[in-house]
């Protein structure tokens, strides 16, 4: 299991050097504040869905993390871009689902 509250940097596939973790300083990312306070397992944060380092579904170029809050019932996902993006700070997704569940409702 990763150790999200505890560790720093998270090892990539196919990407030579560590990555710091998106809610600690130094990180190349441009995260609101209110993120950055709340990311521990203490506040509620599960990770529910992991491609990176450990993960079995490690992929070259798929790097996320995707976290759910058992208080708030929110849906938080990060991706790393190993790609040199200079311009833009946003990144749109879309979420599918395989099988239906009873709670399909996301903030």
């Amino acid at each position: 299991m990763f150790d999200w509250d505890n560790k720093t940097h998270i090892s990539l596939y196919n990407i030579s050097r560590p990555v710091i973790l998106s809610w600690y300083s130094g990180a190349e990312a441009s995260i609101p504040s209110f993120i950055l306070d709340s990311y521990k397992e203490s506040d509620g944060w599960k990770l529910v869905y992991n491609t990176c380092s450990p993960s079995l579904l490690m992929q070259d170029g798929k790097y996320y993390l995707i976290f759910y809050n058992i208080f708030s019932g929110k849906l938080r996902g990060y991706v790393y871009n190993k790609n040199n993006v200079t311009s833009g700070d946003i990144t749109f997704w879309q979420l599918t689902f395989d099988n239906r569940t009873r709670y399909q409702t996301f903030q």
